[in-house]
């Protein structure tokens, strides 16, 4: 049989939308005695059965959905591209929907997740050039362990996923030219070669999460540290991977040497400031709390180090506190 030819256009209202299968691959699967063939969609493909069909293409705002529809299921992709002035946060690492820890050894830029007793699968994948790629597979009544289902999702191809370093040079231009959209942004390097990048996303209430990152090439290559995980951190016992920042509020970080490093954040909706502290190059953080007294807003704060003493300086509405870390650790005396 030969191949099976169709082609879509779509008005997108500011120019077509072209899909073709035209040159595509048409192939037998011996185990579902089906027949399959390649759809292609922009930068993505995909393998589905005969008698599949793309019924809808719709754009909202700037992301592309298509909706593939058969008799076992529905499919649906999308594709976000990176916008700076709108959903630049989208270059921000992913974290399972569970709330849970990044998967030690996987990517933090590519994450899955099923759903509806196992019927339902998910799929995101950040591109090296910001654009956001989605798979999501209704199989239901079947699995999706399903012969079909495993065959749509092992077939999906997209553009290459970028790399933690590639995303944090990224991170870095769009805090140059739109540093709107990254008020808790934060970097430091103690010498040429090692330095940090903490990066919040944005506030939902009193929550954020932060995301540091760490080089010891001198920026070249970069790695995720460490960041907020939200699983059982707001329950009271703080286990130990919870000892990172987790309150909404503006930071400021210094690092003096390749070990020694502090973070200091204007915690909302509270009056007073968190410092975390780090003696291992920041895998791990101690924090004490800082009263902050006065009827006026905290405006910023900033961090210096000077003949081994670290000056935080509170920025209030009309006027400014110094305060310094006096001999006892953890405690914190107001400068005259």
């Amino acid at each position: 049989m030969g191949l099976k030819r169709w082609a879509l256009a779509m008005a997108l209202g500011v120019g077509a939308l072209l899909l073709s299968s035209a040159g595509g691959e048409t192939f037998h699967h011996p185990q579902l005695n089906s027949r399959y063939y390649r759809l292609k969609l922009w930068h993505m493909s995909v393998s589905v059965p005969h008698g599949w069909t793309l019924t809808a293409a719709t754009r909202t705002n700037a992301t592309t959905t298509w909706t593939v529809t058969g008799t076992a299921g529905t499919l649906q992709l999308s594709s976000t591209p990176l916008q700076p002035l709108g959903n630049a946060e989208q270059i921000l690492p992913m974290q399972p929907g569970t709330g849970a820890a990044i998967p030690t050894g996987s990517s933090p830029y590519q994450t899955t997740s099923l759903t509806y007793h196992e019927h339902q699968f998910a799929e995101q994948v950040l591109s090296r050039n910001g654009t956001l790629y989605t798979l999501t597979l209704d199989m239901a009544p079947l699995p999706i362990r399903s012969p079909i289902a495993q065959h749509i999702i092992g077939s999906w191809k997209h553009a290459p996923r970028i790399s933690v370093s590639e995303a944090v040079h990224r991170l870095q231009h769009l805090q140059y030219w739109y540093y709107d959209q990254f008020p808790d942004y934060s970097q430091s390097f103690a010498n040429p070669r090692d330095g940090w990048i903490l990066v919040g996303a944005q506030p939902a209430g009193p929550q954020e999460s932060f995301y540091l990152f760490q080089t010891a090439s001198g920026g070249r290559t970069w790695r995720l540290e460490r960041y907020t995980i939200w699983q059982g951190c707001l329950t009271g016992s703080h286990p130990m991977q919870c000892n990172f920042l987790h309150s909404a509020g503006s930071v400021s970080m210094l690092f003096w040497n390749a070990r020694d490093g502090a973070i200091v954040q204007m915690e909302f909706p509270t009056q007073r400031l968190a410092a975390w502290m780090t003696d291992n190059g920041g895998r791990t953080w101690q924090v004490s709390h800082i009263p902050v007294y006065g009827s006026r807003p905290l405006a910023g704060v900033r961090m210096a180090r000077r003949d081994g003493r670290l000056t935080l300086t509170m920025l209030f509405m009309g006027s400014h506190a110094r305060l310094r870390e006096a001999e006892e650790h953890g405690r914190w005396v107001v400068m005259s």
